[in-house]
């Protein structure tokens, strides 16, 4: 069971950004977990925001969301997907995000990846959660993190904290 949450990184963005990037994470823990709050510039009430490792956007996801009533599932093979609050969504609210990638430092297997997202929109009948379980198909270590979107730029004040877990 995880016992120490040791902060790596914190970002806050002081103006608009295509990518929001951690890189040179150490190989000193045993999983990593990052949260951040999430809105974009795109004049839409919602952005795909893909999050790949090693600047490897290719994988194996299994993706199960929300939306009102309706649960759905799907499958792709590119970087990890998930819906964030775009301009349109309600005014100055932020998508909450929180992945955790299992054993990100061991070479001898892929990752597992779970993410958490939600979007926030101006009516009560269209707002999302995201489950996601993913597994990054490639066996080297995590050492980089990036964050990008499908359309616009991260809008400034968005807010990233990457932690290194340590098991007793």
């Amino acid at each position: 069971m995880a016992t120490t949450f040791t902060l790596i990184e914190a970002k806050t963005l002081s103006s608009n950004a295509a990518t929001v990037s951690f890189t040179s994470i150490p190989a000193t823990y045993t999983d990593l977990k990052m949260m951040a709050l999430v809105r974009t510039t795109r004049s839409a009430v919602e952005e795909n925001m893909y999050l790949y490792c090693n600047a490897n956007d290719s994988g194996v996801g299994k993706f199960l969301y929300g939306q009102n009533s309706v649960v759905d599932s799907f499958s792709a093979s590119d970087a990890i997907k998930l819906d964030v609050n775009g301009a349109n969504a309600t005014a100055n609210s932020f998508s909450p995000v929180s992945f955790y990638i299992c054993n990100y430092a061991k070479t001898t297997q892929p990752k597992n990846i779970g993410v958490f997202a939600g979007r926030e929109t101006n009516t009560a009948a269209d707002g999302r959660v995201w489950l996601n379980s993913a597994l990054w198909a490639d066996n080297a270590a995590v050492s980089t993190i990036n964050m990008r979107l499908q359309f616009a730029n991260f809008v400034s004040g968005c807010q990233f904290y990457l932690y290194g877990i340590s098991n007793a």
